[in-house]
């Protein structure tokens, strides 16, 4: 199997043709960081805290004040619910799977397509996508039906 691996659209090197999974570690990405200057931040009983500033926060405008200094303004830093996604190929089974951890460390949701074989009958040759659904034995993380096709993640 030919294989090219792209990083920001630009080509890369794969080690070898036999290379069958790519994945992508996000470990050590903050959850909040402050809206006005881009401090990582830890939730504190007194409020929000940056590691270099404490509670302060020196580009304003932040709304808040205390002692008349502004404060951090937390915000979801994007991308920091995923921990690790992966596409794998299996020749054998004429397969591809795309994998997307949310933090459980049981694993990730799986999609896959496969092509049915010779011999499937009906569907010989066709394509086939399986998706993660509520009720899923060994499931990621929960999920609810939201509307037909779209899932709400997580224990809500």
């Amino acid at each position: 199997m030919l294989a090219s691996l792209f990083v920001n659209g630009a080509p890369t090197g794969v080690p070898d043709d036999d290379t069958e999974s790519v994945s992508l570690e996000l470990g050590g990405v903050p959850s909040l960081e402050c809206r006005h200057c881009g401090e990582d931040l830890e939730e504190y009983p007194d409020g929000w805290h940056g590691p270099d500033s404490g509670r302060e926060c020196f580009n304003t405008p932040c709304p808040d004040w205390f002692n008349g200094r502004p404060l951090h303004e937390p915000q979801p830093v994007a991308l920091a619910w995923c921990n690790h996604a992966a596409i794998r190929t299996n020749q054998a089974e004429d397969s591809v799977t795309v994998s997307i951890s949310v933090g459980d460390p049981r694993g990730g949701f799986c999609f896959t397509v496969r092509r049915m074989p010779p011999g499937a009958g009906p569907l010989a040759g066709r394509l086939l996508l399986h998706v993660p659904y509520p009720g899923e034995p060994l499931a990621h993380v929960p999920l609810t039906a939201h509307a037909q096709g779209c899932y709400l993640v997580g224990g809500y």
